[in-house]
C-alpha cells in the first residue's frame, strides 16, 4: 500500500543536500538495465517534496549570516532584491513614494506683477517649488486641497497642484532637490498620475520625468506636451536633445494618465544597450538610445509653462513612485 510523505523543509533526502537559498534538488536517475524497485522512485518524490514543502516558507540555513533567504534576479541573472538572513527586505535599492499628504508646506505662491522667481521647500522629503511670472497671477505648486478650482472629479490620491501665470512664459515646477545618477550599471523607474487639465493641450506645456524643460541643457529624459494633441519624449545628454517621440496617445485634458519613465544602463539592460523607455497607462510607447544622459542629470520634475492665450493654467499630479539599484 502506498505511504503518505508530507515534505519536511529542513530534511536531508539522498543524494540531495536539504533544501535552502540557492540550493538545487538532486536525483538519482536509473540507467537502463538498473534492477530498480519502488523505493528508488519513491526517494526521488520525498527530494521533491521536501523542496516544495520549503519554497512555501523558505527560512535561512543556520549559521550562514550572510546567506539570503530569498532572491530575486533581472533577466541577465543578476540579484537585485533579496531577503537578508534577518529576513529583512534587502538589496541595493532605493525606493521611495510621494503621496503629497495634505499637512506638507502648501509650497510657493506668487502673486504678481512680475514677481521674482521663487523657491521653496514643499516637503521634508525634499522637494522644490518653483514659480516664475511675468504678469498679474496668482500661480501655485503645491499640495491641493478637497476643493478649488478645475479639481478632478475623481481623487485617485492627495494631489499636487499647479496653477501656471496669465502670461506666455510664466512657468510652475516642483522637481526633487537630490540630482539622479545615470549609470551604466543602475535602472531606474519613476511612475505617477497626472490630470493634464482642461486647456493642457491648447495652452500649456505639461512637463513629467527626468527634466524640468525639453532644452539643450536637459540631462535625463521626459515626457512633455507642446501645444499639439499628443505626449512626447526626449531625452537630453547636456548638449543635444534627442529626436523628439510622438507617442500616438492624445493628451486627456480632463481625465487620469498614468506615465512612467525607466532608465537602462548597459550592464543591467536585458539587451546591454542602454536606453530610456517611456510608457503611457502601463504600455510602452517609446524607447530612445541617442543623447542619453550620463552622471549626474536632472532630479524627478513636474510641472507646467504657459505656451498661449491668457487663462490660468491649472494641473494635477498624483501619487510618485521611484526605484533604483545602486
Amino acid at each position: 500500500m502506498p505511504t503518505n510523505y508530507d515534505g519536511v523543509p529542513g530534511a536531508t533526502q539522498s543524494p540531495s543536500s536539504p533544501p535552502g537559498p540557492g540550493v538545487s534538488p538532486r536525483f538519482a536517475l536509473p540507467a537502463d538495465g538498473d534492477n530498480r524497485n519502488g523505493a528508488t522512485w519513491a526517494q526521488m518524490g520525498k527530494v521533491a517534496a521536501d523542496f516544495l514543502a520549503w519554497l512555501t516558507d523558505p527560512f535561512g540555513i543556520s549559521g550562514s549570516w550572510a546567506q539570503r533567504v530569498w532572491g530575486v534576479q533581472n533577466a541577465r541573472l543578476q540579484r537585485k532584491w533579496y531577503l537578508d538572513h534577518m529576513g529583512h527586505p534587502a538589496g541595493r535599492i532605493v525606493k521611495w513614494t510621494e503621496e503629497w499628504p495634505a499637512n506638507y508646506p502648501t509650497g510657493d505662491n506668487q502673486n504678481g506683477p512680475g514677481g521674482p522667481t521663487a523657491f521653496t521647500h514643499l516637503s521634508q522629503v525634499g522637494w522644490v517649488a518653483t514659480v516664475t511670472m511675468a504678469g498679474s497671477g496668482p500661480a501655485f505648486a503645491g499640495v491641493a486641497g478637497f476643493t478649488g478650482v478645475n479639481l478632478p472629479s475623481t481623487k485617485l490620491s492627495n494631489l499636487l497642484r499647479i496653477d501656471v501665470g496669465a502670461t506666455v512664459g510664466d512657468y510652475s515646477l516642483v522637481a526633487r532637490t537630490q540630482n539622479q545618477i545615470f549609470s551604466a550599471d543602475n535602472s531606474i523607474a519613476m511612475e505617477g498620475d497626472v490630470w493634464p487639465g482642461a486647456l493642457a493641450v491648447a495652452q500649456s506645456q505639461i512637463v513629467w520625468g527626468f527634466g524640468g524643460m525639453p532644452t539643450a541643457g536637459l540631462i535625463g529624459g521626459m515626457f512633455y506636451t507642446d501645444g499639439s494633441a499628443n505626449w512626447k519624449c526626449v531625452c537630453g545628454d547636456g548638449s543635444t536633445l534627442s529626436a523628439a517621440v510622438d507617442t500616438g496617445v492624445a493628451v486627456a485634458g480632463t481625465a487620469w494618465q498614468q506615465l512612467r519613465v525607466e532608465w537602462w544602463g548597459a550592464n543591467v539592460a536585458d539587451n546591454s544597450a542602454s536606453a530610456m523607455r517611456f510608457y503611457i497607462g502601463g504600455v510602452l510607447k517609446a524607447t530612445i538610445t541617442t543623447n542619453l544622459p550620463t552622471g549626474q542629470g536632472c532630479s524627478p520634475n513636474m510641472g507646467a509653462k504657459k505656451l498661449s492665450g491668457s487663462a490660468l493654467l491649472t494641473s494635477f499630479f498624483g501619487v510618485v513612485q521611484f526605484s533604483s539599484n545602486y
